[in-house]
């Protein structure tokens, strides 16, 4: 078994819990929490899809992940 989890920001309970089987794609279960802008959402590799950090980014979700060790960037800004 798997545990998806959004913590509330504010008092870091569990707001959303998402309980499924260990051998799904994690990616699958990212749009299954609802979101509104302006939360930050830590995740592990499993959850890496460039089009929905697209999306989230467009929505002002913010996201910090692990990159996968393959993952081509180039740094434009520091």
């Amino acid at each position: 078994m798997k545990a998806h989890v959004l913590l509330d920001h504010d008092d870091y309970l569990p707001r959303y819990v998402l309980i499924t089987e260990a051998k799904g794609s994690d990616i699958k279960m990212a749009d299954a929490f609802p979101l509104n802008p302006g939360p930050i959402v830590v995740m592990d590799r499993g959850y890496n899809d460039y089009s929905l950090f697209g999306r989230w980014t467009k929505e002002e979700i913010y996201f910090v992940t692990l990159l996968k060790e393959n993952a081509v960037f180039e740094v434009v800004e520091e």
